[in-house]
């Protein structure tokens, strides 16, 4: 009787590898299209910038995750929320592709539109001393990242009075079109009506913080105040946008300047001073 000689079948290498890659998913055709990427924020920079030594732990630092189509994809998502995933970064999955990212950082008075494309500030209020960060980022893989490098999104405007009748209450308040930023694309002013009181620093230094103008129409109203600081009249109204558009201010640089104005009020003269701004600095006018 003669003995069976079994068959040996070789298999390649490559088909094995193949074999291999196929089991290790649930299925040999798995569709990963669905998955969700992770992704990964590095907030390192950001102290640098703006002086806050933990911007995270504070809880005001913020995401807002645009998609490709302009539809909202994760909006003021907390970073201190996310996953941690190493020393100042934090990770979170949201739907593939290609990610428009805002983060700020700030900005109590700001609230986001209906559509979730901008943020606007409340009417009455000024700016808050608000750092934003923008980024397109491919997230179409399963990993993506993204270092925020936020940005100064005010002008601290200070006036200087002089020439003020002595036991007279005088205060200012500023007007403009202009009340907000677009969170699909850096340094673009959202339109929306703009007003705000300054405040009193000392007996002659009024302070208010602006927010990113589209144009020249910010007008600066000049008051005399009653005994219990409500205006019993306006003495003048100065065109405040244009006095800045003559300095050569810019209101689409990424970290905005601050303005310094000298009003004096016996001769009604203006004056202005353009002050750049030096990040990592003590700012002087940080009050929420």
């Amino acid at each position: 009787m003669s003995r069976r000689i079994p068959r040996i079948i070789l298999i390649p290498v490559a088909l094995l590898n193949v074999w291999a890659v196929a089991l290790s998913c649930s299925t040999i055709l798995e569709d990963r299209s669905d998955c969700p990427c992770i992704l990964t924020v590095n907030t390192s920079e950001i102290p640098k910038v703006t002086g806050t030594p933990f911007p995270v732990e504070s809880g005001n630092l913020a995401i807002d995750l645009i998609s490709e189509e302009g539809s909202p994809v994760l909006v003021q998502k907390a970073v201190k929320d996310m996953e941690t995933r190493g020393k100042d970064e934090y990770g979170t999955r949201i739907p593939r592709g290609i990610a428009t990212i805002c983060s700020s950082i700030g900005g109590t008075h700001y609230r986001s539109t209906s559509d979730n494309r901008a943020k606007v500030l409340a009417e009455g209020y000024e700016a808050d001393s608000i750092f934003v960060h923008h980024s397109v980022v491919d997230c179409s893989g399963e990993t993506a990242y993204d270092t925020l490098k936020v940005h100064k999104e005010w002008c601290t405007v200070t006036i200087h009075l002089a020439g003020g009748i002595p036991g007279k209450r005088y205060s200012f308040g500023i007007n403009g079109k202009w009340n907000g930023f677009s969170t699909g694309a850096p340094a673009v002013p959202v339109e929306g009506s703009f007003r705000c009181e300054t405040r009193q620093l000392s007996g002659n230094i009024f302070q208010a913080r602006v927010p990113r103008q589209g144009d020249d129409s910010l007008i600066l109203d000049f008051h005399e105040d009653d005994g219990m600081g409500m205006h019993k009249y306006r003495i003048a109204s100065f065109p405040l946008g244009e006095i800045i558009y003559k300095t050569g201010f810019d209101w689409f640089r990424r970290d905005l300047y601050d303005v310094d104005i000298t009003i004096d009020r016996s001769s009604m003269e203006i004056g202005i001073e353009v002050c750049p701004w030096y990040s990592g600095l003590n700012l002087g006018d940080m009050e929420l």
